[in-house]
This record gives C-alpha cells, structure tokens and sequence, in this order.
C-alpha cells in the first residue's frame, strides 16, 4: 500500500496526468520517509520437553503396574508416596492418586502427569513438605469418614500446604 502511494506521488509530480498535459517537474521530489529500524528482541531458550515426543493422534501406551502397596491409611499412603517420589517411580505415584487409582491400567499420560506434579522440579517441594509433616497428626489422621486433609506448616515461601485423601472402597488415596 505504501509503495503504491509513493509511485502514484511520483508520477504526479514528474508531470502525468490523466489529461495527457505536460507539466514542468519540479527539481527535486520529496524523499520518502526512512523506514523505522527493526528491533531485535532476544529470545528466551525453549522450555525442556518432559514427556515423550509422540506423533499426534497416537494413543497413549499402556505401562507395566506398580508393586502392590499399602493404601490402608493416610499416613501408609503418605510414606508409600514420599519414598515413591525418593526412587522416582512414577508408576507408584499415578496409583496412590485418586484421579488415576481406579484406572484398570495405567498409561503414559497418567505417568507423566506424576512426573510433572511431583518429579523432576517439584521433587525438592515434596521433600520440604515431607520433612515438616508432624507424626502425631497423621497417626491419628483418616480415624473416622471417608476423606481427611493434614495441613502442613511448611514456613518460608511455601507457607502451608493442604495434603488431602480419600477414602475409596479399602484404600485411601492421595487427592492433591
């Protein structure tokens, strides 16, 4: 659009016009405004993938199962996920949540789910976490109803954080 203005401007002060008359050019056109100098912004280095790179469209892959694991109390399933997190089993993890517990298999999404909320980057949080879990409260944690929640005062720029479970069938899961 620009370009087109500038060579409708041009030949109208070169002298053509629709009229076929010739007028005196003027000695010297106008010069175009300078284009403004391009800015260059540095760009930041790409995240790091986690999970696996797949076609898209491809289904997720079933994974093998987890050992069987002790789920019969918030405080088992506590220290079953806490020494999960340490081995990095991922596999464990997806199982003593509740979003992916009653799954009858587990697959490769329900592996990276766990590894993104609580391996890799997150596993220092869970350990700060851990550390600051009072005993006594989650002994008597789950005594009574189907759902329980321990709230940790973990101190510093954490603050405190919730650890909610539930109670399905026999087992307690982890909700968070």
């Amino acid at each position: 659009m620009r370009l087109a203005t500038l060579l409708i401007m041009g030949l109208l002060l070169a002298g053509c016009s629709r009229g076929g008359g010739s007028a005196q050019a003027p000695a010297q056109a106008a010069p175009a405004a300078a284009a403004p100098a391009p800015v260059v912004v540095p760009r930041a280095k790409a995240p790091t993938v986690t999970g696996e790179r797949t076609p898209l469209g491809e289904p997720p892959r079933p994974v093998t199962e987890p050992a069987a694991m002790d789920r019969s109390s918030p405080g088992a399933v506590l220290s079953a996920l806490q020494s999960a997190i340490e081995r990095g089993d991922a596999a464990s993890i997806a199982r003593l949540r509740s979003q992916t517990a009653e799954k009858a298999t587990l697959d490769s999404r329900d592996l990276l789910r766990a590894k993104l909320d609580f391996l890799g980057e997150h596993s220092n949080h869970w350990r700060r976490v851990f550390a600051k879990v009072d005993s006594h409260a989650v002994a008597t944690l789950g005594a009574e109803g189907t759902q329980a929640v321990l709230h940790v005062n973990v101190g510093g720029a954490l603050g405190s954080v919730d650890l909610s479970f539930v109670k399905k069938g026999d087992a307690w899961l982890a909700g968070f």
